[in-house]
C-alpha cells in the first residue's frame, strides 16, 4: 500500500527534525507548593507573572528546543512578539510543505514552548497566531542576548532587553485585542525583509514600547520596529513608524515628529541609548480606513516638514515596501 504525500512528510518529519525527543520545560519546573497559585495553563493573560518568568530570578532553560528550526521559530517570535502561520511558514519552512509547520508546531505546544491563538473575528477558517509560553520567551531572549553580544548594535540590544520591559504578549481566547491588526502589518514588513534574497538588516525587532519613557530628561518616542540595515562594512539605525490612517496629524506632529527631532538634535543622548550617531525614520502607510495611503503619505510629509524634520523621515506605501523589500536600503538612508 502506497503511504499518501501528507503521510510521506510527517515521517521525514519525525526522522529528519525528530532525532531525539526535545526538551521540554515542564520537564525541569520546579515543584509548586499546595498554597501557590495555579498557573494559567492557556490565557497568559497576567503580564506581571510574565514578566516575573520573563525576567525574574529563575534562570532560563539551559537547553531550548533540541530542533534547529523549533528554536529558530521561538528565536523570530521573541522579536516580532507573535507571527501568524503564513508568516512563520515564510521565515522558517519557506517551500516546504504547510503540513511539516503543522507537525512542527503541534510537537511545541506539546512541549510547552508555544501556544496557539485563533482571530475570534473571522467567521469559519480562522487564521491563526503563535506566541511563546513564558519558558518560550525566556530562551528567545536569552539566545538573542548572547548571540548579539558581540555586534555594533549590542548597545542598543541591551536598552531594549532591560529587565523591566519583556513579558508574553497577553492574548485571551476569544478576545480580540485592538493592537493585534497593527502588529500583524508590522510584522508583515519585517518577515518580507528578512526573507529577502538580498540581505538588508542585522536586526529588526517589532516590540511595544521599547525605550524608556525618557533618558536625561528628554522624552523618547517609541517607534513601531527597529531596524539595523548592513550595506556592506555601514551599519544604519532605522525607527520604523506604521500609519493605518488612524492617528491625527496633530498626534503624529507632537508624538512622533517632535520627539524624534529632538533625539536627533541630542547626539549624546542618541549614543547612551543605542549606542549609534545618527537615524533615520521609515513611516510605512497602509490606510486601509480611507483607501488613500498616497493622500496619507502626502499629509504626513507635510506635518514633518512644518516639524523641522523632513531630513529625518522617508515614507512608503507598506505593501509597495512588502513586494520590494530592497527599497528600503534607499529608504534608510537619512535626507
Amino acid at each position: 500500500m502506497t503511504a499518501s504525500p501528507d503521510a510521506i512528510d510527517r515521517l521525514r518529519d519525525a526522522a529528519d527534525d525528530s532525532p531525539v525527543e526535545a526538551v521540554s520545560p515542564r520537564e525541569t519546573r520546579t515543584p509548586r507548593r499546595a498554597t501557590e497559585e495555579p498557573i494559567r495553563a492557556r490565557g497568559e493573560t497576567d503580564p506581571a507573572l510574565g514578566h516575573r518568568l520573563a525576567h525574574g530570578d529563575s534562570a532560563p532553560p539551559a537547553r531550548g528546543p533540541d530542533l534547529p528550526r523549533d528554536r529558530a521559530i521561538l528565536i523570530r517570535l521573541a522579536k516580532m512578539r507573535l507571527l501568524s502561520l503564513t508568516q512563520l511558514q515564510q521565515l522558517v519552512f519557506g517551500d516546504r510543505h504547510r503540513s511539516r509547520l503543522s507537525y512542527r508546531l503541534s510537537a511545541m505546544v506539546r512541549q510547552g514552548w508555544i501556544r496557539l491563538w485563533e482571530d475570534p473575528s473571522v467567521r469559519g477558517g480562522r487564521p491563526r497566531y503563535v506566541v511563546p509560553t513564558r519558558a518560550g520567551l525566556r530562551f528567545g531572549l536569552s539566545h538573542l542576548e548572547q548571540s548579539q553580544a558581540p555586534l555594533r548594535h549590542a548597545k542598543l540590544l541591551a536598552m531594549m532587553l532591560r529587565n523591566d520591559r519583556r513579558f508574553p504578549v497577553p492574548l485571551t481566547d476569544g478576545v480580540l485585542p485592538a493592537f493585534l491588526i497593527h502588529q500583524r502589518e508590522v510584522n508583515d514588513i519585517l518577515v518580507s525583509i528578512e526573507s529577502s534574497p538580498i540581505p538588508i538588516a542585522t536586526w529588526m525587532s517589532s516590540w511595544h514600547r521599547p525605550f524608556p519613557n525618557s533618558l536625561h530628561g528628554l522624552r523618547l518616542p517609541q517607534p513601531d520596529f527597529v531596524v539595523v540595515v548592513a550595506e556592506g562594512d555601514e551599519r544604519r539605525l532605522v525607527f520604523g513608524e506604521h500609519d493605518r490612517g488612524q492617528e491625527s496629524l496633530t498626534h503624529f506632529a507632537e508624538a512622533k515628529v517632535e520627539r524624534y527631532r529632538e533625539l536627533a538634535r541630542r547626539a549624546d543622548i542618541l549614543k547612551d541609548l543605542t549606542g549609534f550617531d545618527a537615524f533615520s525614520v521609515l513611516v510605512t502607510v497602509s490606510d486601509g480606513l480611507h483607501g488613500d495611503s498616497e493622500g496619507r503619505i502626502r499629509r504626513l510629509r507635510r506635518a514633518s516638514l512644518e516639524g523641522f524634520a523632513a531630513k529625518l523621515f522617508s515614507f512608503s506605501v507598506a505593501e509597495e515596501l512588502e513586494r520590494s523589500p530592497e527599497k528600503f536600503l534607499r529608504l534608510s538612508v537619512p535626507g
